[in-house]
């Protein structure tokens, strides 16, 4: 039984999830998908913003570098590093408007309109691109993003974050918060039905019990596997 739990609580920190991997491999797109993937590889990226978070506003190069320096700090005691680029809007006027593109600031503003330079053509953003390491570990990372934000004097509240690994991130805890709610749910029709199957408590804890255990046994196996715990995978725990 401990071996059990331990195995089954490391299924539960594992829960990773990527609504792009739910993609049906005989479609169309999900074929020219993994042909991208192939060739260009897979930046999972966030996107920072908050009200009057505009080109001129000083508070952006400064997430950048607060975000930089955090990315190295990590890398200096030996992990991998958290992100491996940061663009902000103003970074990328500049270099459109500098020596190598030659471009008008008009000409850069409208092409970046409706991406990284919001309709009024102030609204800007920053997009940090993060590392593979990080995948596994999006509740981390994206409370680094959000304490940097407010490091630089972004109130907590006004902080909007979004990108697929934001997405990602809402999955894997919403999923993980299902799991107590279905597996509770499933756990009293259980308990019920055994008690008007078998009218005796003895015979319903038994039955009880053992079900109780291959459901959690359940979750034990997926470790085992080599595979991280998904939401669709979570399901099983109740329907065991």
């Amino acid at each position: 039984l401990p071996l059990t739990i331990m195995a089954a609580r490391t299924a539960i920190s594992s829960n990773v999830n990527d609504v792009r991997d739910w993609l049906p491999s005989h479609y169309e797109e999900t074929r020219q998908y993994q042909w991208f993937r192939d060739r260009f590889g897979n930046e999972e990226f966030v996107v920072v913003s908050w009200p009057g978070c505009s080109l001129e506003d000083e508070r952006l190069p400064q997430l950048s570098s607060h975000l930089a320096k955090r990315s190295r700090a990590g890398e200096s005691l030996g992990k991998p590093p958290l992100f491996t680029k940061i663009m902000t809007g103003r970074e990328l006027i500049d270099d459109l408007t500098g020596v190598g593109a030659g471009l008008t600031l008009e000409q850069a503003l409208n092409r970046l309109r409706g991406t990284m330079i919001g309709p009024d053509l102030k609204q800007t953003c920053a997009v940090v691109t993060l590392s593979e390491d990080s995948r596994l570990r999006l509740s981390f990372v994206l409370a680094e993003i959000r304490s940097s934000a407010v490091a630089i004097g972004v109130a907590i509240e006004d902080i909007h974050l979004g990108g697929p690994a934001v997405v990602n991130d809402a999955i894997d805890k919403s999923s993980s918060q299902s799991l107590v709610r279905l597996a509770g749910l499933a756990a009293l029709v259980g308990l019920v039905i055994a008690w008007l199957c078998f009218r005796e408590i003895r015979l319903t804890l038994i039955v009880f019990l053992i079900s109780g255990y291959s459901a959690l046994l359940s979750l034990a196996v997926v470790p085992l596997c080599g595979m991280p715990l998904n939401a669709i995978l979570i399901t099983m725990v109740p329907l065991v």
